[in-house]
């Protein structure tokens, strides 16, 4: 009997050894520790796996979920919906909830991508109702942005905004502050193009409030040139400049939409040659 423990054992390991590509497995194990310090890299090795279609289930959608938050990281576009579509199956199955949330968000992401709406906002609607019902706070925050994102380019410019207001809420919930100042940043958003400034100025200096004390530089530099826009819309000419001029010293990596900004305002200021300064820098 002993034998034969030991036989079933080993059959056992050599089948599921067979099963799964071990090599392909420790290129997944190195990406996933260098996603956070290097996605760069962790794309990089994803991107060299050979044929992933033809990996089993359970690593096939391990591949997609890797592929993915570098992909995210690294603002390159989602995998295909029917690659997803298959992941998301195997997690409804295997995983857990917050790994079926995230998956259907980068689903409904791929079908924005595809220009294919309905799907998108029915991917992201299930996402949404299993990370509410399982109080996966951080994940709905994202889930509610991105639905916004889809409002945003549909024109529902309410439906728009009680999405961004809605992942502030979650952000706020679960402690994630700094998606928590660019959901403000982006309620803001829609109260000025809705011409609602003093509503747009309220949202965007709680977001400066929240990013400041972070001391995140990147997150200070765009949440400034938001300020500059709304003062620069209320007429505001001094404060607008001064928020520009932040936004610049902030972030020395995106600069061209605070040049293009301080090179709208000079223009109408008919400062002329400080105009073609400013708009020299953002084209150069």
């Amino acid at each position: 009997p002993m034998k034969n423990i030991l036989l079933f054992a080993f059959l056992s390991i050599l089948f599921f050894s067979c099963g799964e590509n071990q090599a392909v497995t420790e290129q997944m194990n190195r990406a996933e520790t260098l996603l956070a310090s290097n996605p760069d890299s962790a794309y990089a090795i994803l991107e060299n796996i050979e044929l992933p279609d033809e990996l089993n289930e359970r690593q096939f959608a391990r591949w997609c979920m890797l592929y993915c938050r570098a992909a995210d990281k690294l603002f390159k576009d989602m995998l295909y919906t029917e690659q997803l579509d298959r992941a998301l199956a195997w997690y409804k199955n295997q995983g857990t909830a917050e790994q079926r949330a995230w998956m259907g968000l980068y689903l409904g992401r791929s079908y924005v991508i595809d220009k294919l709406f309905i799907p998108a906002t029915m991917a992201y609607s299930d996402a949404l109702s299993l990370a509410k019902e399982k109080h996966l706070y951080d994940v709905a925050g994202y889930i509610c942005s991105y639905m916004a994102d889809l409002y945003t380019y549909t024109g529902q410019r309410s439906e728009e905004r009680r999405k961004f207001e809605e992942a502030a809420g979650f952000f706020k919930q679960t402690g994630n502050e700094r998606s928590y100042a660019f959901a403000l940043r982006d309620v803001a958003k829609t109260w000025a193009f809705d011409d609602s400034l003093s509503l747009a100025l309220c949202y965007m200096l709680r977001a400066d409030s929240v990013i400041t004390r972070l001391q995140d530089l990147r997150g200070i530099s765009s949440i400034s040139n938001g300020l500059g826009n709304i003062y620069d819309l209320m007429g505001d000419v001094e404060k607008a400049r001064a928020y520009y001029s932040r936004s610049l010293s902030s972030d020395t990596m995106d600069q061209v939409p605070s040049y293009l900004a301080l090179s709208d305002l000079y223009y109408n200021e008919s400062l002329l040659d400080s105009a073609r300064y400013y708009l020299a820098l953002a084209t150069g």
